[in-house]
C-alpha cells in the first residue's frame, strides 16, 4: 500500500500499516497523525504523511468490504479488527470527557484485582492515556511499558497483573460507551384518504348534479301533464256515451209518435171516405 517495491515488501508495509491500526486506532486530529506517524514502521514512516491517510483509508475501506465476505474466516478476522478501531475510539471518548464516569474499585485480592494504590477516576484516566500513548498492548512487555511510565503512575509499588489491567480497561469500556438507541415504539399508519378533488372538478360535478335534477323534475312534469292529459280524455269519453242514449231514446220515441199521427191521420181519412159515402 505504501513502499515502492516487490509483492514482499508492499505486503510487509500492509502488516506494518495493520499493526499500527490495531495499536493506535484512526487518529482523530492532526497532532496524532504526527504521533501515528512517528510509530509508524521504517516503510510507513518514510512515506509523506498524505500517503499514510490515504493508507489507512483505504485499508479501512478493505476490512468494511471483507467483514461482508462470504468466506467466514475473512469475515472473522475483518470484524475483529473494526471492532478493535471502535474500542480505541471509545478510550479517546473516555479521556475527552469532562466527567469521565468514576468507576468503583474492586475488592478483594487475587491476580484479577487491582492493586491497593489504585485510585478509582485518577488511574483510570491513566491507564486509558497509557493505551493511546504506548499503543493497546499486544504482549505482557506492552502492559509493562505503560505502567512504568512515571508521567501516568508516579506513585506505585507494584503493577497491576495483565488480566486485572484487561478486567479494569473493560469496565471503563462498558463506561464510555455511548448508550444504545432505545427503540420508539412503532406509530400506526395514518389512514391513508384519496386527496380532496380540484375546485375545477368540484364544480363541474355541482353542474352535472343540477342538470340531472333539472331533467329528472322536466320528467317528472311532463308525466304529470300526459295523466292530465289522459283522465280529461277518459271523462269525455265517458259523458259523450250518455248523451247518446239519450238521443237513440228520443230517436225510438220520436218514431211511435209519427206512427201514431201517421195512423190517426189513417183513420181520420176513413172516416172521411165513410161520410162521403
Amino acid at each position: 500500500v505504501i513502499a515502492r517495491g516487490g509483492e514482499a515488501e508492499r505486503e510487509a508495509a500492509r502488516k506494518d500499516l495493520s499493526d499500527l491500526l490495531m495499536r493506535f486506532g484512526v487518529p482523530p486530529g492532526e497532532d496524532d497523525w504526527e504521533a501515528f506517524h512517528r510509530h509508524a514502521a521504517s516503510s510507513a514512516a518514510g512515506s509523506p504523511l498524505i500517503a499514510l491517510k490515504r493508507a489507512v483509508d483505504n485499508m479501512k475501506k478493505e476490512w468494511e468490504m471483507d467483514s461482508k465476505s462470504k468466506a467466514e474466516d475473512i469475515a472473522i478476522k475483518a470484524k475483529q479488527k473494526i471492532a478493535r478501531l471502535e474500542l480505541l475510539t471509545t478510550l479517546r471518548r473516555y479521556v475527552s470527557m469532562a466527567t469521565p464516569p468514576k468507576l468503583p474499585k474492586e475488592s478483594g485480592s487475587g491476580d484479577g484485582v487491582m492493586p491497593s494504590w489504585w485510585v478509582a477516576g485518577r488511574d483510570d484516566i491513566a491507564l486509558v492515556k497509557g493505551v493511546l500513548t504506548h499503543g493497546f498492548p499486544k504482549k505482557d512487555d506492552g502492559w509493562t511499558l505503560i505502567f512504568r511510565d512515571r508521567a501516568l503512575f508516579p506513585q506505585k509499588s507494584a503493577d497491576p497483573s495483565k488480566v486485572a489491567a484487561q478486567k479494569r480497561l473493560k469496565l471503563i469500556l462498558q463506561a464510555a460507551a455511548p448508550p444504545k438507541h432505545v427503540q420508539q415504539p412503532k406509530q400506526p399508519k395514518p389512514v391513508s384518504r384519496p386527496p380532496p378533488p380540484p375546485p375545477l372538478a368540484v364544480a363541474a360535478a355541482a353542474g352535472l348534479a343540477r342538470a340531472a335534477a333539472k331533467e329528472a323534475a322536466e320528467k317528472e312534469a311532463a308525466a304529470a301533464k300526459e295523466a292530465a292529459a289522459a283522465s280529461k280524455a277518459a271523462a269525455a269519453a265517458k259523458g259523450g256515451t250518455g248523451k247518446g242514449g239519450i238521443g237513440k231514446g228520443g230517436g225510438t220515441g220520436g218514431g211511435k209518435v209519427d206512427a201514431v199521427s201517421e195512423g190517426v191521420g189513417k183513420e181520420e181519412m176513413g172516416k172521411e171516405g165513410v161520410s162521403k159515402e
